[in-house]
């Protein structure tokens, strides 16, 4: 029996975080596992998507949890909540942090050499 990967361009890691500790908001950024996902989407995708591409791409998904916060989208409390990652709203402000950084993308370099459509979607 064969089995089939659910999502081919997941790397079961975490590329970036974002936290407030007792120094403030900070953000966390996994380079290592940003190499490994751009060498999966390249491999998958037969398009070259560089390192680089990705970390911009969880730089901008990050700095939308950020706003998020300043907002009062999330509290400090909800980022602390080892549950909170399962609920239904720390879910949507996941999906509006992919659509932030992807629309940032569009507005700002536009689709071209790397960044296209399908890039796009595998980063979210």
């Amino acid at each position: 029996m064969s089995k089939t990967i659910a999502n081919p361009l997941r790397i079961g890691k975490t590329l970036g975080t974002f936290n407030v500790d007792k120094s403030g908001p900070n953000m966390h950024i996994d380079l290592k596992a940003i190499e490994e996902k751009a060498e999966r989407i390249s491999e998958v995708l037969g398009l070259k998507l560089t390192a680089e591409e990705v970390a911009l791409f969880t730089y901008l998904h990050e700095m939308t949890h950020y706003r998020q916060w300043k907002e009062g989208a999330v509290t400090t409390k909800d980022l602390r909540d080892v549950k909170f990652k399962e609920t239904v709203r720390a879910k949507a402000l996941e999906v509006e942090a992919d659509n932030a950084a992807v629309d940032f993308i569009k507005k700002t370099i536009g689709y071209g050499r790397g960044w296209n459509k399908r890039t796009l979607q595998a980063m979210v």
